[in-house]
Order: C-alpha cells, then structure tokens, then sequence
C-alpha cells in the first residue's frame, strides 16, 4: 500500500460501515449497556409482548398463526398466547405479525423497531436457553440498528413508498439474531449482507386498508432470523449491502444520511428515544388526539356541538392516507386516518381497540362528524420535523365559542414518557384477558428483573392462554 501521500486515509485501512455494525452488534455486552439503556429495553420488551398477546387475536394475525404452524418442522419456538411451537422462523413470522397487527407497537420517527426485533430475538432466546442479560444485549442491538437504518433512509425512502417496518427492521431482526446466536464479527457481518437482499415492504396498503403493512413486521422478523441462520452456516453475505453503489441506501433513497448508520455508534443509544404509543393507531394521529381529548373536556364537547375543527400538521403527514375525512371502511385505514382518530376522542371520549371495532367505523354520530374536521398541511410547522412533530388544533362550536391549542409530540414519547406504572397497565389491559392475573403477574415481576433469568425459557410459560373456568 503506498505511503507517499499525506492523505490520512492513504496508509489506513478504515473500518468499513460493515465493519463498525457487525462489530457493535457482535460485541454489544449487557455489562457495556448504561442504565437508561437497559431500563429502556425492560419497558420496550413489556410493551411489545403485551400488543402481540392482544394483536394475536386479530384474523389476519390468527391466520399468519396457522400459516406458520402448517410449516411447523422441529418445535423451536412458541407463538405467543396460543402456545403453539413451531420452527424458530416462523415463530419469529406469526410474533411479528401479531405485533403490529394492531398498530399499538412501539414507534422510532420512521420506523416499528419493536414489532420485528423482540419476536426475532426471543424466537432465537427461547430455543438456545439464552438469558436474560444476554436477550437485553439482542434488543439493544437489533432495535439500535433498526433505528439508525432507517434514520439513514430518512423521509426520502418512506416518500419512495417504501415502509421501513418492512425494509429497515431487517437489519435489526438480523443483528439481534445474531448477537442471541452468539454469532461472531465475521458471521454477524454476514448476517447484515444476507438481511440487504431480504428487505421488503411497500405502502400500497395504505390506498386500501390491507393487512400487507402488518405482514411486513413478521416478514422482517423471519427474515432476520434466517438470515442469522444462514451466516452461522457460513453462508456469505455481501459487503456493502447498506451503503455500496448498489446498496440499499442507495437504492432504496438517496445515501444523504448515511453518517447516521455509524455516528456515535456504541456511545450513543437511539433506542432510548423510542416512542410508547397510548393509542392503537398511526403515530401521525396522537398529538391531535390527545388535542381533541383536551378540547373535548375544556369545552365539553359532544359531536352535536362540533362546529368545525382545523388541524394544522406538519408536511410529511400531509397525504390522503392521513387527511381523508372520509369514513373508513377497514380498521387500518380508521387508525391511518387523523380526522376518525378525532372523531373516536370526541365522540367516545377515549381512543383504544374497541374505538376501532366495526361498531365504532359505523357509529352514526361519528360519522356525521367527520366531514367537519380538516387536516391540512402547515410548511411553518416542517422546521423542527421530525424532531417535533407539532400540530395546532382549532374547534368552533355551534354556538361560537373557539378554542385553539398547540402541542408539541405526542404522549408516550422520551420527551414526555410514559411512567412504568403506565407501561404496566398498559400491558395488563392488553394481555391480562387472556393470560389471566397469575400469568400476567409472573411474567411482569420477570420481565422488570429481566438480567436475572439466567434462561429465558421461564417467560414464555407466562405468555399462553389460561382456559376460561
């Protein structure tokens, strides 16, 4: 190598972002992780199980379920609620479609992380006896290379039409393989390589209110996990899958932000940052129902007495799929939809799973209202986005009182979080119906100690349906 230039690359060999990643993730030891880190992992790992009890019960999830029993093979992995065992793929397929299915999962900006990082990590920890310090270091691995993916890929891929709970959670499922796996350095940069080849997921759902956006959640989860299986074969992976000429960054958007994959890497944590949803619906839609909640009590509103109501977003959520004050005719297109969101918080005073039954998509008093709420996008709002997500709320009444109101981000987020007893209820509220007090207890008292379990097995007898008596 020549070493005649004063270039400080010249007689260098940099680390590549293969390199840096493999090596975060393969590496990454709970021991290494601070404190607000593994506390973060505890609350997200509650939160996710709880949303994929409940969202199991939902058809398409049931129907990804039988899919992935059929498949069954050798009885790795269990899926949630159901106690089913199949291989270790497809328990991570049917958990991850279970835990989006109902729109309730942790949110990072741009991305579900939650959704397919826990069910490929803990498909992996249940069948290698993994514990439970070992499964925090999986998490904090697979969610932090999620976020920083899609990070990378920033608005440009999602305005692409690409949905990076499909696309970018693979490179997280994969690493949070991976690290459960034991994989090494070498193995593990395999296991991205392979994951490039694997990331799929488009936004047509969004024009008819499909199922495909949950599906992608499980494909991710699968993929990962079978990509981490094929490097620990020795199957070879790709170098440069993420930001070689034709990598996925630079296919899948425009290669600006490809710094984010790597800055403050190990130091940093955006898995911190990861938002805690308090309603099952799109993340674009809560700082305005927690508006209308507002509103509703400080005017003592009915949908009678709703004149109009002026919603003022930032750009990005300015698309029909969001907008439309039409009435919804599937619950994904209701919890895609800001004016129905509004709707539900000013007609039932609360926004939660029933507000998304097929009662409530054809409540007559809802549906009278929703052409009178508008949603318009608002350039003077882009500024601080996506850092602040910022909505201004105008409600006139029938008999001409107004109130305006303004919030920042929504509840739920690392700005404003929830407490853990939230979390908690929130988990018992999604999950107690079907595990029952006893089970529910027991997996909570274990999740919240979770870097005690020195095999994680013993969660997953909490997490399976008590007959009813």
């Amino acid at each position: 190598m020549s070493t005649t230039t004063n270039s400080p690359s010249a007689d260098i060999s940099l680390p590549s972002v293969d390199d840096l990643l493999s090596d975060f993730a393969a590496d990454l030891k709970y021991e290494n992780l601070a404190d607000d880190v593994i506390e973060s992992i505890r609350r997200l790992f509650i939160d996710t199980v709880g949303v994929t009890l409940a969202g199991g019960l939902e058809e398409h999830a049931r129907q990804a379920g039988e899919v992935a029993a059929a498949l069954a093979g050798a009885e790795q992995a269990t899926i949630l609620g159901s106690g089913v065992r199949t291989s270790v793929a497809e328990a991570a397929f049917a958990n991850g479609v279970a835990a989006h299915s109902i729109d309730f999962d942790d949110t990072h900006r741009f991305v579900h992380p939650g959704c397919a990082v826990v069910p490929a990590a803990l498909a992996i920890a249940e069948w290698r006896s993994v514990s439970g310090k070992d499964l925090i270091a999986s998490l904090a691995a697979g969610y932090e290379i999620s976020i920083r993916v899609a990070f990378a890929g920033g608005a440009k891929h999602r305005k692409n039409g690409y949905h990076p709970t499909g696309t970018c959670n693979v490179f997280g499922a994969a690493a949070a393989a991976s690290r459960a796996l034991g994989l090494d350095n070498v193995q593990t940069r395999s296991a991205l390589g392979i994951a490039c080849s694997m990331a799929s997921g488009i936004t047509q759902y969004r024009l008819d209110g499909s199922a495909n956006k949950h599906l992608h959640a499980g494909l991710a989860a699968r993929s990962g996990v079978l990509a981490a299986l094929l490097a620990q074969r020795g199957f070879r992976g790709t170098s440069g899958g993420l930001d070689g000429e034709l990598g996925f960054l630079s296919i899948y958007a425009d290669l600006e932000n490809v710094s984010y994959l790597t800055e403050g890497l190990g130091k940093r944590f955006h898995l911190t940052e990861t938002d805690i949803k308090t309603y099952p619906s799109c993340r674009q839609s809560h700082a305005s129902i927690d508006l209308a909640l507002q509103a509703r009590q400080q005017l003592q509103l009915t949908p009678e007495t709703v004149d109009q109501i002026d919603i003022g977003i930032y750009t990005y959520a300015d698309r029909p799929w969001y907008t439309s004050n039409e009435a919804p005719a599937t619950p994904l297109e209701a919890m895609l939809r800001i004016p129905y969101c509004v709707a539900a918080a000013l007609t039932f005073g609360e926004v939660n799973l029933p507000q998304f039954a097929d009662t409530a998509l054809h409540d007559g008093k809802l549906r009278a209202l929703l052409p009178r709420i508008h949603v318009t996008g608002d350039t003077l709002l882009d500024a601080q986005w996506p850092a602040e997500r910022r909505v201004n709320f105008t409600c006139t009444t029938t008999d001409g009182r107004t109130v305006t109101l303004s919030a920042g981000n929504p509840r739920g987020g690392s700005d404003n979080p929830l407490s853990n007893d939230d979390v908690i209820q929130k988990f018992r509220g999604l999950a107690q119906n079907l595990l029952g007090q006893n089970k529910s207890d027991a997996f909570i008292a274990r999740a919240q100690t979770l870097e005690t379990l020195t095999d994680t097995r013993s969660l997953i007898g909490q997490l399976t349906k008590t007959p009813k008596p």
